[in-house]
C-alpha cells in the first residue's frame, strides 16, 4: 500500500495525480498502458502518475466516477494509500465520495516545503493551453523549484497567482 492521489475537480476539467512509492511503478506504468490518456513520470526514485486534462461536460460527479473507474480497473483498491481532491469543484465531490477536501494553494505550499524547504516563493501562472481541455498540444506544463523561489504561505499573507 503506498498510492497517494490527488484529484483537482474544477469549473471545466478534471485530472488526477498519483504518487507511488517504488514498488508501485508496475502497477501504476500498467495504467498508462491501458489508457494512454495517463503518462508515467518520475519524482525522485517514486512513480507520479499524471492524467491528461478531462472536460467535465457539467457532470463532476460522473466525470470524477469514470475516471476512478478506469484507475480501479487496473490497480487494486489495497494499494491506494489515500485521496484527496481539490478546485473548485472538489467539495461536493468530496461529501459523495467520503473523501477529504484539500485546499488548493496549502496542498501545493505543503508539497514544495516538504519537497524542496529551500524554496521560498510559488507562483501558479499556467499558460492558457494549459487549462483548456482537448487542445491539441504537445506541450507539457513543467516546473521547476529552487533556492530563489519563495515558498508562499498558505492560509495569510497574499497569494501570487494571476490567470
Amino acid at each position: 500500500m503506498g498510492i497517494n492521489i490527488g484529484l483537482d475537480i474544477g469549473a471545466i476539467s478534471l485530472k488526477l495525480a498519483a504518487l507511488g512509492k517504488p514498488a508501485d511503478h508496475a502497477a501504476l506504468e500498467a495504467l498508462c498502458a491501458a489508457h494512454p490518456e495517463y503518462r508515467l513520470l518520475a519524482f525522485g526514485d517514486r512513480p507520479l502518475l499524471i492524467s491528461d486534462y478531462r472536460r467535465i461536460s457539467g457532470s463532476p460527479i460522473q466525470s470524477t466516477y469514470d475516471l476512478l473507474r478506469e484507475l480501479y480497473e487496473v490497480i487494486p483498491e489495497d494499494r491506494v494509500e489515500g485521496m484527496r481532491v481539490t478546485g473548485s469543484g472538489s467539495r461536493t465531490i468530496a461529501k459523495v465520495l467520503g473523501l477529504f477536501f484539500e485546499n488548493e494553494f496549502k496542498a501545493i505550499a505543503r508539497m514544495i516545503s516538504t519537497w524542496y524547504p529551500e524554496t521560498r516563493t510559488i507562483f501558479e501562472c499556467w499558460p492558457r493551453w494549459s487549462t483548456t481541455p482537448g487542445r491539441s498540444s504537445t506541450r507539457r506544463p513543467t516546473w521547476e523549484a529552487g533556492s530563489e523561489a519563495v515558498r508562499h504561505h498558505a492560509g495569510g499573507g497574499r497569494a501570487d497567482r494571476q490567470r
